[in-house]
């Protein structure tokens, strides 16, 4: 039961920082044109962001093979893979610099994230659900 609640969390933190790697800044002004921004997030060295993306890209793929080893449930893994997904994509779209009102900023924090939060919830429903029937099933 620990290795499930293991692999779901650090799916989830993998899939969220790897889809903020992999999507990129989705800035569509010029920084010498000031743009504007939702979210001002601290500057990042690239050598920071890329180390950070490729090691969550890889603790994401960890997480694939122990699913696939049986090691841990594969639902709640799915379940929040797809709201790291989401959440990842959001971080962008809500840091992206545009000109005038970011739209699909605000869009994807009323839409997105609301469903990651369901998704995460259904996944911690899932995890629980499994504990207690391997609880119920242990002669122990």
């Amino acid at each position: 039961m620990r290795a499930t609640v293991i692999t779901t969390v650090l799916a989830a933190v993998g899939a969220t920082v790897g889809t903020w790697y992999l999507v990129g800044d989705l800035t569509t002004v010029p920084a010498a044109d000031r743009p504007d921004r939702m979210v001002v997030l601290p500057e990042i060295p690239p050598v920071v962001e890329h180390g950070a993306g490729v090691l969550a890209l890889g603790v994401l793929l960890g997480c694939l093979v122990a699913v696939a080893r049986g090691v841990s449930a594969w639902l709640s893994v799915a379940l929040v893979v797809v709201a790291g997904l989401l959440l990842g994509f959001t971080g962008r779209v809500v840091t992206a610099g545009v000109i005038g009102a970011n739209i699909g900023g605000g869009i994807a924090v009323m839409v997105l994230v609301p469903v990651a939060a369901v998704l995460v919830l259904a996944a911690a429903v899932t995890v629980g659900l499994a504990a207690r029937r391997e609880r119920a099933t242990d002669p122990g």
